[in-house]
């Protein structure tokens, strides 16, 4: 049986010719996780990131919102003026039911 002792290898592939059966092949091999601690500290550093960033958005949400809702009532009362001094203005042009010329 034929071994190769990964911790020995170098990837030089000097013992890849030499093999009498050709029996040797060299493969990448996957790249190793992260140990957990680095994936933890990773993980937390994510969640902090999106969580101020979920603030910031809630604070910017509530910070449009208020002037909006001064905006929105500041143009329905001049709204309601507008439409007051036009009908104010249409009673006083139209001549009273009774007065108009008699034929």
């Amino acid at each position: 049986m034929h071994t190769v002792i990964a911790d020995e290898c170098i990837g030089c592939e000097l013992c890849i010719a030499p093999c009498p059966v050709d029996c040797i092949e060299l493969v990448d091999a996957p790249p190793a996780a992260p140990p957990l601690r680095e994936r933890t500290i990773a993980a937390r550093g994510q969640r902090a990131r999106r969580n101020a960033r979920l603030t910031r958005e809630e604070r910017a949400d509530v910070a449009v919102s208020r002037p909006d809702l001064h905006a929105l009532l500041a143009m329905a009362v001049r709204r309601a003026e507008k439409r007051s001094e036009e009908t104010r203005a249409a009673t006083r042009k139209s001549p009273p039911a009774g007065d108009g010329p008699r034929t």
